[in-house]
């Protein structure tokens, strides 16, 4: 089951995963639904260009490989996702290119 889940590079793929979960052990503890979250930050930190993602007491702060931000667009969209806004209220971009 770790193998499968490590797999997962769709975000499709998560809502496939947590039906199967939840079929064949029951009610998803907290600790799996946190995991899940993760696998689809890090599908969109992947789709957005995102090199680096930490999160600390201060709040959120991502750089982008080459500091290339690919699709400004999408990236809108994942800082206002409501995974990433559990852990920050909002987000500025940096003179260096960094959004935190």
């Amino acid at each position: 089951m770790y193998r499968k889940i490590g797999g997962i590079e769709e975000e499709n793929e998560i809502s496939v995963m947590e039906y199967e979960l939840s079929d064949r052990f029951g009610v998803i503890p907290q600790e799996v639904r946190n995991l899940l979250t993760l696998i689809s930050i890090k599908i969109s930190c992947s789709k957005l260009n995102i090199e680096k993602l930490d999160v600390g007491a201060a709040g959120i702060t991502f750089s982008f490989f080459d500091n290339d931000c690919k699709n400004v667009d999408a990236l809108m969209m994942f800082l206002n996702s409501k995974e990433l806004n559990q852990y920050a209220e909002s987000a500025k971009i940096r003179a260096d290119n960094k959004v935190v």
